[in-house]
Formats: structure tokens, sequence, C-alpha cells
């Protein structure tokens, strides 16, 4: 009986933890700590992120607010190695809920940006700056990434952790700037004062469609442009691809599939399909 007890406890705080995705639980007593123990002992199905986490991990580095992953980083990735930076993001991901690309997303977006060779880049949706920094070492030397944050805690992290990351490459630092602001306010600011050839959507999926309308019809995207959007699968960006198909061309956008990057509550517990879309666009002079 108090092993049932035990499962329905450790349900509830889980479904607690993932309701709001970016504040798992954090086992720092005794009565926590035997739940996640009966969690794991038990076999019961619960999302991958509590089946695969590690107690001393999280008894080290708790986590309960956006910065609590900086003391990680620090610890474990090496100054100035963007790579490095990466992997331990990596690592962390597979302890807490945190959002970030599958290592095959990475490598779609990561081919995009290398074979556009795009030079005034925009990203809507920073988080911790774990895309930016991909993108940032895939563009060219001449390359400019502008990534928009509205989240002023996630945006004082994604700060220091691209510092951290780019110690010693000053030089790429001054190309990659993070800006504390939300999507539709920053794009307002740009009008009639820059051009982008290439635009990263990865921010509040509701708010796609607005930002794609107030692009298109403020003329932002340059000559040649490639937009690129995640999620648009699952979890949907409501009248996104509906909309860059009718002003863009149903033939230049396609949809790249990935498996959906968590099984969890959200997913029922399954693996369900998204997707990444890019529109190439092509103005007539």
């Amino acid at each position: 009986m108090q092993h049932i007890v035990l499962l329905c406890i450790s349900f509830l705080l889980v479904v607690n933890s993932y309701k709001h995705s970016r504040i798992p639980i954090n086992p720092t007593n005794n009565i926590k700590k035997e739940i996640l123990n009966t969690i794991l002992v038990s076999g019961l199905l619960l999302p991958k992120i509590v089946i695969a986490s590690d107690i001393n991990f999280m008894e080290k580095y708790p986590y309960s607010q956006p910065s609590d992953i900086l003391q990680y980083i620090y610890d474990n990735a090496e100054e100035g190695n963007i790579n490095s930076v990466l992997k331990a993001m990596d690592k962390f991901a597979t302890v807490y809920p945190m959002y970030k690309l599958s290592p095959e997303k990475v490598n779609f977006l990561n081919n995009e940006i290398v074979n556009t060779r795009s030079q005034n880049i925009l990203e809507l949706g920073t988080f911790f700056g774990y895309s930016a920094l991909n993108i940032a070492k895939s563009m060219t030397p001449s390359s400019m990434l502008t990534t928009i944050e509205g989240n002023i805690l996630n945006f004082e992290v994604a700060n220091n952790i691209i510092d951290y990351a780019l110690k010693y490459n000053p030089e790429l630092r001054k190309r990659v700037q993070i800006i504390q602001m939300n999507s539709d306010k920053y794009l307002e600011s740009s009008v009639n004062n820059k051009k982008y050839d290439f635009v990263y959507f990865d921010h509040d999926k509701n708010c796609y469609s607005r930002d794609i309308e107030f692009i298109y019809k403020t003329n932002l995207l340059d000559t040649t442009a490639t937009v690129v959007a995640d999620n648009v699968i699952y979890p949907g960006a409501p009248g996104f691809l509906e909309f860059v198909e009718s002003k863009y061309g149903v033939d230049n956008t396609v949809i790249k599939y990935f498996p959906f990057e968590r099984i969890g509550f959200e997913t029922n517990f399954k693996q369900v399909k998204d997707g990444m879309s890019v529109t190439k666009i092509q103005k007539q002079s």
C-alpha cells in the first residue's frame, strides 16, 4: 500500500514539474529522494527526463530557476570552447526539462546556415543560447547573428553562456548580438533599419503567424532569403504554414520531418512526429 501511495505522490509531483517544463523537481530532502527512487525502482512509465535523471546529479546541481544551469556549465564546460559548452548543455538536458534542438535538428539547421552563407541572421527565441551557439559556429566569418529573447531571466542566462563559450573569440562575440525584447517589438524597431537573409523561428508558437505576417508586410526580408521554423508539426504553429505557402509559394516551402524531442505527459508518452519548415524566398527585381 505504501508503495502505491508513493507512486501516486510521485506521479502528481512529476505532473506538476512537467507542467512547468523548465522548473523540474529539486530533490533536496529525503522525502523527494525516496519518491525519485520509487519512480526509478518501480519502472513506472514516466517522462524520459525523469527516468534518465541521476539523483546525485540533481543533488549537486539543483534546478529551480534558469540561472541554476550556469554553475553546471562553469564546472563542466571548457571556457571559450563552443563545442564543450554545447556538450554540457546536452548533458544537462538529459536530466532536467530544457528546450533545445535534437541532434538531427541541429545538423539540419547548421547545414542550412552553411549552405545559404547568410550574412544577416535573425533568431526569434534564444532561450539559453543553444541554437545561437550552433548558428554562430556555422555562419561565415562575415555573418551577423541577432537573437531575440523576451524572458529577462532566460536572456541573462543566455548572455552569460554565450559570453563563456566565446570568451577567447571576441571577434565572433561582436557578431552575436542578443537582445532582450519581445519579438513583435523588436521587429517593429527593425523597420527601415535592417533586412535579413535568414530568419529562424523558435519562440512562442502562437506568435509565428503574427511575426511572419509583419515581416512580410514591412519587407524585412532581403531579396534572397531563407525562413526556417521549428515545431511546425508538433506542437504546431497556427496559421504559419498557410501564410508562408500563400505568400511565398507552396513550392518554395518544404517540411523536414523529425521526431519531437521529448516523450512525456504532453505527448501521452508516445513518440510524435514534428518538423522544421524551410521557405526559400527569391524576390523579383
